[in-house]
């Protein structure tokens, strides 16, 4: 009797845990019509009375006055310690559901997760530790030409020791990787700080991503370029000295150098421009666990935050760089630049070009996947060059 009163108030025990209140205030009263049976004549209290008295409270929710931490616990702990069959039972059961919660609670935190709102997490930081002051990143692969003259350029800033260049690898692809194997030639005749190669092909997307949280575990300052931005002579000065003006304007995320040249920008535009373009880490670091969050989402589930988030309001705030407007991917899939433009539209943030055009995009021309040399491209809001002609512009 006393091992079948015992399973009851477990079962009650762990009803309530699963919120199932109802459930476990019926087996308390099971529990008691067992116990009023099993009591020895003249005896009205013992260890058994005394906790389903404090289960039944823990069940209803009520405070008491008492001692009752033994309410919080499974009936294992209690009086069935004579019955060893039974607390082992108890105590089994008990240590797998602790189990199946830690396992969930495991695997929640590995999800990727969004704040519908996007509000930046102030508590979101990396290991604190020594940062240097600037840094300049290059995202690169097989365009020689236009790689080649952006590390001439940085050269002849004396900004190759603040540089890092990222290359993206050939998976075991033959003709690949002879032209990496030539565009890893080239760089290293540049004094560059640090050359990251990889075997594995990353795609475009996953590399910037992992340089950028590179870059922020090791610079106070950051300036991002593709192999198709290309630095005027006096750019590295002028990026940095527009990061000191920005740095404790929370309103700003960023500084960029290709201009849109268009009405909607003055002095500062709600449109972010991902052709070349720098930050603080401090003003990355909360934006790219959102951008890292929107990245590890399938793709309907990344439309659908889109669609939750991409509202009027917003819209009209970033589309005002016509006929290249955000939504033209951001309602079709994942882009990083345009997600970016919009987490920091969700974030109150704008974005300021620099007093004068520091960066020209020379992706256009022969062996360009999207802008082919024709007139539309050279027109506001792209812009666009040949890597030939970079040097006009130097």
């Amino acid at each position: 009797m006393s091992a079948f009163f015992w399973s009851i108030c477990s079962r009650a025990f762990f009803a309530n845990r699963q919120g199932n209140q109802a459930a476990a205030r019926e087996l308390c009263n099971d529990a008691e019509s067992v116990l009023a049976q099993g009591l020895p004549k003249g005896k009205s209290v013992d260890n058994r009375k005394i906790y389903l008295e404090r289960l039944r409270i823990h069940v209803n929710g009520v405070k008491s006055n008492q001692n009752d931490a033994t309410a919080l616990t499974a009936p294992s702990l209690m009086g069935a310690a004579h019955d060893k069959n039974v607390n082992q039972k108890l105590k089994y059961e008990i240590q797998k559901l602790e189990l199946e919660r830690n396992e969930l609670k495991n695997r929640i935190l590995s999800m990727p997760s969004i704040d519908p709102l996007c509000v930046a997490d102030p508590t979101f930081t990396f290991p604190k530790r020594e940062k240097q002051e600037f840094g300049i990143i290059i995202f690169g692969h097989t365009r020689l030409d236009a790689l080649g003259a952006i590390l001439e350029s940085l050269s002849r800033q004396d900004a190759l020791k603040y540089t890092e260049v990222w290359l993206d690898g050939a998976q075991g692809n033959g003709r690949l990787m002879n032209k990496i194997e030539s565009t890893i030639a080239l760089v290293k005749k540049y004094p560059v700080k640090r050359l990251h190669t990889q075997s594995g092909n990353f795609g475009f997307r996953k590399m910037l991503i992992l340089g950028l949280v590179e870059m922020c575990y090791k610079y106070r300052d950051i300036l991002i370029l593709e192999d198709d931005c290309f630095p005027t002579r006096n750019a590295i000065a002028e990026f940095r000295e527009e990061l000191d003006l920005i740095r404790d304007n929370d309103e700003i995320f960023s500084v960029y150098g290709h201009h849109f040249i268009m009405e909607s920008e003055k002095e500062t535009c709600a449109r972010f421009q991902g052709w070349g373009w720098a930050t603080t880490s401090e003003k990355l670091m909360p934006m790219l666990r959102q951008l890292i969050d929107c990245y590890s989402m399938t793709e309907e589930r990344y439309l659908e935050f889109v669609n939750l988030v991409f509202t009027k309001d917003i819209r009209d705030k970033i589309e005002v760089t016509p006929p290249r407007q955000p939504s033209y991917t951001l309602e079709k899939f994942f882009a990083w630049d345009e997600t970016l433009c919009l987490l920091a539209a969700l974030n109150d943030q704008v974005h300021r070009p620099t007093k004068k055009r520091t960066i020209y995009n020379c992706g256009m021309g022969d062996g360009s996947t999207h802008f082919p040399d024709e007139e539309k491209w050279r027109k506001p809001p792209f812009n666009l060059i040949t890597p030939e002609e970079v040097w006009q512009h130097f």
